[in-house]
């Protein structure tokens, strides 16, 4: 690009899920989009799994990419109780470097210009905004955008100017969850490969988790609160997998992130669009507050938003989170705190290990097919099959 006359209708800040498919869709479009991304690293705070409705939905885009596929989960409660899971459609699990750099990559191919690049500056403009990338050598270079799309994450340098300039709200640190991941290294056995494991410690909200990757597996731990160092969760990690609790070998190299898990008003009120700004992905606050998933919410947010066009259409994708996102995240949001009572987790995990029922409505809301508003109508409806299950359940210590 010339710094004379640098201009593009969209500007994508983030090139994971979330702004490689906004970019991607935009470009299908026919629109001018450029996706700018920072040196992404090798890897990132997660799991990597993509449930089977984002596989279904967005698996085309990911032919060729090296995956794992998870057949059923373990299950360890905060009281030592545990059960396996055989799941019905496989869970894909993904290396993140693999995965984001493939979407990318069909951005470019639909006809977005992909810059390796920082947002560095940001400032309204005329119709839009004018912004200075930097791209690790030579000057700033000045860049016009007509429509600024803030994908680099909830508390990136972008998404927090656009609370600045647009007036979207930045949630204080209690609706933002701390992770600590590590990778051990080495080819999981073959016996172990199939299968990713969930625990949880009582008092705690969060979850530690080993998702079994092609030639690695993702080993974390993640709680609510943003407060804190990184101390506390790297010794519960390593307690979960010393105990059992979790596959895999400690090694002291990790990643810290930050992750959004909105609780109560918060997930009703934030915002997700502006005066020519959005927020797609974490950045809009689109993760499940109780798995913490959003990689298949970042995928359809960044979809919806380049289907929306917000530049001929302003309002629409707000309208599309509205109505299609935000009312399954409430709810998960609502029934978060009760979910992580170690008596609730404890039942749960031992009722699934004798009612078949259960397992089904579980294994759905692994594949997300099942959601959040109905689950209660299902779980009522289900009683007379379970109703034994749970009695001998609550009978248990």
């Amino acid at each position: 690009m010339r710094t004379s006359d640098a201009r593009c209708e969209y500007l994508v800040a983030g090139g994971g899920p979330a702004g490689a498919l906004a970019a991607r869709t935009l470009a299908e479009h026919g629109r001018d989009v450029l996706l700018a991304d920072w040196r992404p690293r090798d890897e990132k705070a997660c799991g990597g799994g993509i449930p089977a409705r984002g596989m279904t939905r967005f698996g085309a885009l990911l032919e060729g990419v090296a995956r794992n596929e998870v057949r059923s989960i373990r299950l360890c409660g905060p009281r030592a109780d545990e059960v396996v899971v055989p799941l019905a459609v496989p869970l894909a699990i993904f290396a993140r470097r693999d995965f984001d750099a493939a979407l990318r990559r069909r951005a470019g191919e639909a006809g977005a210009r992909v810059l390796a690049a920082r947002v560095a500056t940001i400032d309204r403009h005329d119709d839009g905004f004018r912004v200075e990338l930097r791209t690790g050598s030579g000057a700033p270079q000045p860049l016009h955008a007509r429509f600024l799309v803030a994908a680099d994450g909830a508390l990136g340098s972008v998404r927090r100017r656009l609370a600045e300039l647009a007036q979207l709200p930045l949630p204080d640190p209690a609706h933002f969850s701390r992770t600590h991941t590590i990778y051990p290294r080495g080819t999981p056995p073959s016996s172990a490969r199939d299968v990713m494991h969930i625990a949880w410690v009582a008092d705690l909200d969060g979850y530690g988790w080993t998702f079994p990757r092609t030639d690695h597996a993702s080993v974390g731990w993640c709680e609510q609160g943003a407060r804190g160092g990184a101390v506390d969760l790297r010794e519960r990690l390593g307690g979960l997998l010393s105990g059992g609790a979790l596959a895999g070998a400690f090694v002291d190299a990790g990643i810290g992130a930050l992750i959004p898990s909105y609780r109560g008003d918060v997930m009703r009120r934030s915002q997700v669009e502006g005066d020519r700004c959005a927020l797609v992905g974490d950045a809009a606050g689109a993760v499940d507050p109780i798995t913490r998933e959003g990689i298949h919410h970042a995928m359809a947010s960044g979809a919806a938003l380049g289907a929306a066009d917000p530049l001929a259409h302003p309002g629409r994708y707000a309208a599309w989170y509205d109505r299609e996102l935000r009312p399954e995240l409430v709810a998960a949001a609502d029934l978060a705190p009760r979910f992580f009572d170690a008596r609730f987790l404890t039942l749960m995990v031992r009722s699934l290990k004798r009612s078949e029922a259960l397992r089904d409505v579980f294994r759905d809301l692994v594949a997300g097919t099942q959601g959040y508003l109905a689950l209660r109508r299902r779980l009522l409806a289900s009683l007379p099959r379970t109703l034994g299950a749970l009695f001998v359940a609550a009978l248990r210590p």
